[in-house]
């Protein structure tokens, strides 16, 4: 069985946790702690990531805008 709670830090107590061993009662449980990430976080991560945004942002900003097709999108 897994059960997925999406809680905020401040809202972590002792209630809650009282909750917790109330609903699994007598039961081992895992828990796994995954911080969530919003979608900018998540792409500056990778340094070539940041770089080509960063780059696109600059070109945006200077107004240097690039057109190009589909078809050499997919290449």
């Amino acid at each position: 069985m897994t059960s997925i709670f999406h809680i905020k830090t401040e809202d972590l107590n002792p209630d809650f946790l009282e909750a917790l061993k109330k609903m699994f009662k007598g039961k081992n449980i895992t828990l796994t702690v995954d911080v969530d990430m919003d979608e900018t976080e998540y792409l500056l991560q990778s340094k070539a990531n940041k770089k080509i945004l960063l780059q696109s942002l600059n070109q945006v900003e200077e107004n240097e805008l690039v057109n190009t097709s589909v078809d050499e999108l997919l290449k």
